[in-house]
């Protein structure tokens, strides 16, 4: 957490500094005076267009990460990783809620983020083949994610439950209860589901995976935007109103 604010503070300096830059920190320094070149623009970097930057995105994979908090602080606006569980997302919102309220901002849970792995179908064995299956494109996503996971601290964001057994975690597992697929009135259904265990989250992520047939992955965005959205926005749409009212006053 330390390490990403400092870098994104450098990322400030560079943005609003002026040229040769000196900056120097805990963890990384550097100078651009060796290589500063006025006459043909090396070494000067563009000012943002937008005052005073981009809105900063973040990715949150850590259950209940402080660095979440962090972000929220300093207006930042994380995304739950579509490859961790619910039940640690569910720790995320309370995070970044605290962040908010910590600086004096509303504690507006819409500014929260989330990615899921998504796939639409018009029937439920299509979704099950191909959004289901281990040799689907979904099961090679979440397949090759594991394998490189299983390598460092993070795996555990694969457990289906705190403290599940390392050797339980299997592939089949996370395909079960990690990706959404489904027929349209099931997806809507999940997602509800999804929105009821971790929270009243501002924006869904639906996660680009290879296609490996264009055609039903042409079809699962069409349905996605077409059909499962607006369904999904006509159920919490009077949730959504009482959150915006509350906020509005300041609760």
């Amino acid at each position: 957490n330390e390490k990403m604010v400092e870098v994104f503070e450098q990322i400030l300096q560079i943005w609003w500094g002026e040229a040769p830059l000196n900056v120097s920190g805990k963890f990384n320094s550097f100078t651009t005076e060796a290589s500063y070149y006025p006459e043909i623009g090396q070494g000067i970097a563009p000012k943002p267009v937008q005052k005073p930057h981009p809105p900063v995105v973040v990715t949150a994979v850590t259950p209940a990460s402080h660095g979440i908090t962090l972000a929220a602080e300093r207006g930042w606006q994380p995304i739950s990783c579509q490859y961790v569980h619910p039940h640690w997302i569910a720790t995320h919102l309370p995070k970044y809620l605290e962040g908010l309220r910590n600086t004096g901002l509303p504690e507006d849970p819409t500014g929260y983020r989330v990615a899921k792995l998504i796939f639409v179908a018009d029937d439920e064995a299509t979704a099950a083949r191909y959004g289901k299956s281990e040799d689907g494109p979904y099961g090679f996503y979440l397949s090759n994610l594991m394998k490189k996971l299983s390598r460092g601290p993070k795996f555990g964001v694969f457990s289906a439950y705190p403290d599940q057994p390392r050797e339980q975690i299997t592939l089949a597992q996370s395909l079960d209860q990690q990706v959404i697929a489904g027929t349209v009135d099931s997806v809507t259904e999940q997602l509800l589901a999804l929105r009821e265990q971790i929270g009243p989250f501002g924006t869904l992520y639906y996660t680009g995976i290879d296609w490996a047939d264009e055609a039903l992955g042409r079809r699962s965005m069409q349905l996605m935007a077409e059909q499962v959205l607006p369904k999904l926005n006509a159920a919490i749409k009077d949730e959504e109103a009482e959150i915006a009212a509350k906020v509005a006053a300041g609760a």
